[in-house]
């Protein structure tokens, strides 16, 4: 009796023992979170414990979490497809304690439309407002950025790159360095150091000169239009460049005839430049631009400048055909065949840039050859 009451006593503190050491199953730091467009319909959340799993609502940005989509099961990170690339969502997550139990949600976090820039709350200084001063021989000084905060800077031989270049850390403005070569201009980045171990994105190459250097200032003037060139690459997609990489600027666009007073305004774009989120590739637009001066300025509009709608040039032969259809040109990926009537008669992908077309009926359609890049090319066919 003795004995089974020590087993008793025994178990109870061993159990109260191991109850005391249980986990406890805490939400997400949202802080932690990483919520990457990585593609059009693609993106990829990150950051939390790869060793838990997760629950994730997911709805589209401003409906609301009552409605929201759940995901089970999400290991990190995870990647989510299925997006719709004009559509930015807010997403919510939870941990997985197991047992059927959950931590709090943490969210909502933003993730934005593809292509769309978030501005970070610890912005990177305005290399417009930074001001370089060779002050001596062997010294310099940065002004110019927030005295509020402190930055880190890099500083390397002019031409040299940023990889190897030395890092100042705990800098305050205005910052005065010394050690140069007289006889050796510089280049200097810059960023913000926003607190929690983690900085804004790196502001530079701005230039130092060498001592003694005279530097004729910098006229801010309007693009020269034929300087720019627009190039569609692809169905939504298109690059503008031609400008001066020492600036920024404002870009203005709108469907080709409709105006620059409703035109849509892009800030703080940098050449060259990717559009990512045009509407259809059987529309044109007209561009307008103009340089960011600094200080609350800018240059006159230069524009508008036509950008064309994006058209592709595969090509099929032979034409007419008894089946086997080769598609030059481009590499294509799908091949969509309509009735004269509208109907579609085939649907098929592109392999070795051949369809076989020999199961359709003699007579006229209509072909549509997508390509990788998404350019839809119409040909009239006769199958004979």
């Amino acid at each position: 009796m003795k004995n089974y009451l020590f087993f008793l006593l025994a178990f109870f503190f061993a159990n109260t023992a191991m109850q005391a050491e249980t986990l406890t199953c805490t939400a997400p730091d949202a802080s932690s979170i990483t919520l990457t467009r990585t593609a059009p319909k693609v993106a990829v959340i990150s950051g939390a414990d790869a060793n838990l799993t997760y629950q994730i609502k997911a709805n589209q940005h401003g409906n609301g979490f009552d409605r929201a989509r759940t995901i089970n099961n999400i290991s990190m990170p995870h990647t989510q497809g299925g997006l719709n690339s004009s559509i930015a969502y807010d997403i919510w997550m939870r941990t997985d304690c197991g047992d059927g139990t959950f931590s709090e949600w943490v969210g909502p976090l933003y993730l934005p439309k593809y292509g769309e820039v978030v501005e970070p709350v610890c912005t990177a200084p305005n290399a417009a407002d930074i001001v370089l001063t060779r002050t001596s021989a062997t010294s310099a000084s940065f002004d110019g950025a927030d005295a509020n905060f402190t930055y880190e800077v890099k500083a390397n031989k002019h031409g040299n790159g940023m990889e190897l270049a030395q890092t100042i850390t705990n800098v305050s403005m205005p910052h005065s360095q010394s050690g140069l070569n007289a006889a050796i201009a510089y280049d200097i980045w810059i960023r913000k150091d926003c607190g929690d171990g983690t900085f804004s994105e790196w502001v530079g190459p701005l230039y130092l000169p060498k001592f003694g250097e005279v530097i004729d200032p910098v006229v801010c003037t309007a693009p020269n239009a034929s300087d720019i060139v627009l190039t569609r690459t692809g169905v939504k997609s298109a690059t503008i460049d031609g400008a001066s990489s020492d600036f920024t600027y404002e870009v203005k666009a709108n469907k080709q005839g409709n105006g620059m007073e409703l035109a849509q305004t892009l800030t703080n774009v940098t050449m060259p430049y990717t559009f990512n989120r045009l509407s259809t590739h059987n529309i044109a637009y007209d561009i307008w631009i103009r340089t960011n001066c600094g200080n609350g300025e800018f240059s006159e509009w230069t524009g508008p400048l036509s950008l064309p709608m994006y058209a592709s040039n595969a090509k099929i032969s032979p034409n007419p055909t008894n089946g086997l259809v080769k598609i030059q040109n481009v590499d294509a990926v799908n091949v969509q065949v309509f009735g004269m009537t509208g109907n579609l008669e085939l649907s098929s992908k592109v392999m070795n840039n051949e369809v076989n077309l020999s199961n359709l009926k003699n007579g006229q359609y209509i072909m549509q050859v997508t390509d990788a890049n998404g350019k839809v090319t119409t040909t009239k066919l006769m199958k004979k």
